[in-house]
């Protein structure tokens, strides 16, 4: 090897192994910087998704709590406002006679209509109930479940009589009576766009001298499962103040 020979070479590593260091060090500064923002995009991204599922749990509960403010008196809130309205469970039928009420919630696939129903017996005779039961422009008096009632035609209870009820958290309804027997029955019915409601009111004389009252709402229609399901659980307390009410109005002391 000449001379010159020996002098490139010495010149060409030198050079070889400074540029691959200053690649190396280049790349990992670039390495380090990338992985630098990775970690920080990934910080980033955890805490916007924690406070996004925060706000989400809190809007669902807010949600949760003003559809159905009732749900803390129950054990299952859930159960109470989602897609099972049945509430009237084996033990709560058995408990029956000890509250002197029972109520229950249905959804019925076949005929495609949400059924509701409560029941209560009351220390008293079927005309003294049937008394305070027609009397609808009194109810507010007796059920918080309405807030402002009105006969449209003066006289007694009778077919084809119409009344407008109020109440809480629901719009206004006309319902108009297709069945009266009394002192012992009536029936009413009332139409908003795609349900259809059939209120059935029943004194029930017992052997004792007591009766008991049955409360059914029928809700039947295109959206009546959809109703049913997002307003079960107010149709529920609404029916069950009603009976309690009656009992308090119409017992003896």
């Amino acid at each position: 090897m000449s001379g010159d020979d020996r002098a490139h070479r010495l010149v060409v590593v030198p050079a070889a192994h400074r540029f691959a260091g200053a690649r190396d060090h280049v790349a990992h500064r670039f390495a380090g910087a990338r992985d630098h923002v990775a970690h920080r995009f990934a910080g980033a991204r955890d805490h916007v998704a924690h406070r996004f599922a925060g706000a989400r749990d809190h809007v669902a509960h807010r949600f949760a709590g003003a559809r159905c403010p009732w749900a803390r008196d129950h054990a299952d809130p859930v159960k109470l406002c989602g897609a099972s309205v049945a509430e009237g469970t084996e033990a709560s039928r058995r408990g029956a006679g000890r509250r002197r009420g029972s109520s229950s919630g249905r959804f019925d696939d076949r005929g495609g209509t949400m059924r509701f129903e409560a029941v209560t017996e009351i220390d008293a005779d079927a005309e003294r109930v049937w008394t305070v039961q027609s009397d609808i422009d009194r109810w507010p008096e007796w059920t918080a479940s309405v807030s402002r009632a009105q006969r449209l035609e003066p006289g007694p209870l009778t077919v084809g009589s119409t009344a407008r009820l109020e109440q809480p958290r629901l719009r206004p309804a006309v319902w108009r009576v297709v069945a009266v027997e009394a002192p012992y029955r009536f029936v009413w019915v009332s139409n908003a766009p795609g349900v259809r409601s059939r209120g059935d009111h029943r004194i029930v004389p017992l052997p004792d001298g007591r009766v008991r009252v049955e409360l059914t709402l029928e809700q039947s229609g295109p959206l009546a499962a959809v109703v049913g399901r997002l307003y079960g659980g107010l149709t529920h307390r609404y029916l069950r103040l009603e009976a309690d009410g009656l009992r308090r109005r119409c017992g003896r002391p």
